[in-house]
């Protein structure tokens, strides 16, 4: 294939792509995103967001319900004991104990 060609092929999947909401809200990077609407709410308003007012001024609806999940199966695994852990997963090799550390601190 021709390399003109195959650059007009990738660029009109790229554009079907980003027609549809979803497919655009799941290839933009959120970090660089917010950087971007900060950077223009500092120009234009004076203004600036953090990531936490933003998850703070969030609604349970707009929050992924994978992402709810996770946070509860966070929560639950936060109130385990260490035996209650290596009873469910079994006892964390000697040399891996730096990840349990770090996984319950």
């Amino acid at each position: 294939m021709h390399e003109a060609t195959f650059s007009q092929a990738i660029l009109e999947e790229f554009e079907g792509l980003w027609n549809s909401e979803a497919i655009r809200l799941a290839i933009v990077p959120g970090k660089e995103a917010l950087s971007a609407i900060n950077g223009h709410l500092q120009s234009s308003f004076g203004v600036n967001i953090t990531p936490t007012a933003v998850v703070d001024a969030m609604t349970r609806s707009e929050v992924p319900k994978e992402i709810r999940l996770l946070v509860a199966d966070l929560a639950v695994f936060s109130t385990e004991s260490v035996a209650e852990i290596d009873r469910l997963w079994g006892p964390v090799p000697d040399d891996r104990s730096d990840i349990l550390f770090l996984v319950l601190s």
